[in-house]
């Protein structure tokens, strides 16, 4: 043993002494854990800082959530199709065939609890409604049923949320030997805010006010009972921001998981420009990120981009996002409004289908206003008569992609032909991530709107697209 560490402390003095007089290289950083290989057995995550880990290696996080649907096809939901809320082993199977450099290796699970309907009958009528159904959000709940009605053994009869856990771990078994974790979001308060007759307690956002009931723990028990020892980490909410919780209620649902599965790694999902954590909550053990498009400084735990704000976004913004995330932050892909060639280019497993506004002029106008005290709106234009006239704007010298509402062209061309977008006020950049310290402006949810404080004292806001087409509003 001492002749051993002697001769390793020779080594160490040679290299030293070898590099006397000149520059030695830099200390490699460490060797990030490799995406899992399909197969293999998943180590289970850790969290060591901001950072995840596995194995004692550090673990970049890549989440793919496969909702929801794409406007140009009326006739199908890809996401209902593909098995959203969760996933379908089909589409695993299609993840997994990406090359490793840009596979994913998390996917997104939402587990309600939802109502399903007990029977037979309505459950083909939802069916059929699920198949009609058009629009980036389609209730979840629909897909529920519709995963329900496809995958049921002959004469299975459902009675509420808790049949779908094992018809999901199925999904996730599949998906760990494939080489992805599951993010398991353990409560749909999307359900809570917008439809409380579609989860099985009908309960709204006031129930998230005060600790858990004993139906709301003994969920969150049969969640962690159900996926424990599985390459899993759990967020305790979707859209936890819409209900505001009170620190008891997730303090309840997390004591509940981590009783069942102490290792269990949970987060809690938080609106950046509220603060993290938003008032009157906590921290736990990550934090999520929905309905933004932007970065938020590196936090002392990870954070994690789980959903932008539903626009068209291609490959080359995702990458340029990812590039200027900090350590620690953890950039998620998101389906939203994309087809499916552009969703499999996305998630690696299919080859690049070209840009969809090719066809569309270039921006050749800004127009920016002021919408309220503190907020502030650009919309890019089309500078060409003709273009307008045959697009549905007779008698414009200058137009925008789209009409108001127009759910896909108008905001996939605003992104593909100016993102990114640049703000200054005063010729001071605005912060392009949330909550910056002592930043003059800062960026929305929305890349073409911007926030300012209040104030009337003659500041011009000033936005460029990527071309270089500017335009200003006088604050």
């Amino acid at each position: 043993m001492i002749k051993r560490l002697s001769f390793t402390l020779a080594v160490a003095v040679a290299g030293l002494l070898l590099c006397v007089g000149a520059s030695c290289p830099p200390k490699p950083p460490p060797v990030p854990v490799p995406t899992p290989t399909p197969g293999q057995t998943l180590l289970p995550i850790t969290v060591k800082g901001n950072l995840f880990e596995v194995d004692g290696r550090r673990f970049d996080l890549r989440l793919l959530s496969d909702c929801c649907d794409d406007p140009r096809t009326p006739d199908v939901d890809e996401g209902l199709r593909n098995g959203w809320p969760i996933t379908s082993k089909t589409m695993i199977d299609k993840y997994a065939s990406a090359p490793p450099e840009r596979r994913r290796n998390s996917i997104e699970m939402r587990l309600g609890p939802y109502r399903h309907p007990q029977s037979g009958a309505l459950n083909r009528l939802l069916y059929r409604a699920a198949d009609t159904l058009d629009g980036y959000d389609s209730p979840p709940q629909m897909a529920a049923h519709k995963f329900l009605f496809l995958t049921r053994s002959p004469g299975a009869r459902y009675q509420d949320g808790y049949d779908f856990l094992p018809q999901v771990k199925e999904v996730c078994k599949h998906a760990n030997s494939k080489g992805f974790y599951c993010y398991n979001v353990v409560v749909d308060m999307w359900t809570f805010a917008s439809s409380p007759e579609v989860n099985i307690w009908g309960d709204d956002c006031s129930v998230t006010q005060q600790a858990p009931q004993e139906r709301h723990l003994q969920w969150a028990k049969a969640v962690g009972e159900t996926f424990r020892g599985m390459g899993v980490l759990y967020s305790l909410d979707n859209e936890g921001f819409r209900c505001k919780p009170s620190e008891a209620w997730e303090d309840g649902l997390y004591a509940a998981l981590k009783a069942v599965d102490p290792a269990a790694i949970i987060g809690s999902s938080h609106r950046p420009n509220q603060g993290f954590p938003e008032p009157g909550r906590r921290l736990y053990d990550f934090v999520s990120m929905q309905d933004t498009f932007q970065l938020s400084p590196a936090q002392a735990i990870p954070v994690v981009l789980v959903e932008p704000e539903g626009h068209f976004h291609p490959e080359a913004h995702w990458r340029l996002l990812e590039s200027k995330a900090e350590k620690g932050v953890y950039v998620g892909r998101w389906r939203a409004v994309s087809s499916d060639a552009e969703w499999l280019y996305m998630v690696g497993a299919g080859p690049d289908p070209g840009p969809v506004c090719s066809a569309f002029p270039e921006i050749g106008h800004m127009n920016v206003k002021r919408f309220y005290p503190t907020r502030s709106d650009a919309t890019p234009l089309v500078v060409d008569p003709q273009w307008c006239g045959d697009h549905g704007f007779p008698d414009r010298l200058r137009c925008p992609f789209g009409p108001e509402g127009d759910v896909f062209f108008r905001s996939a061309c605003e992104m593909e032909k100016g993102w990114p977008y640049t703000w200054t006020l005063d010729d001071i950049p605005c912060a392009s991530t949330a909550l910056q310290e002592g930043a003059v402006c800062w960026d929305t949810e929305n890349p073409l709107a911007e926030f300012v404080p209040r104030g009337n004292d003659g500041r011009r806001l000033r936005v460029c697209a990527s071309n270089g087409i500017c335009g200003s509003v006088v604050w």
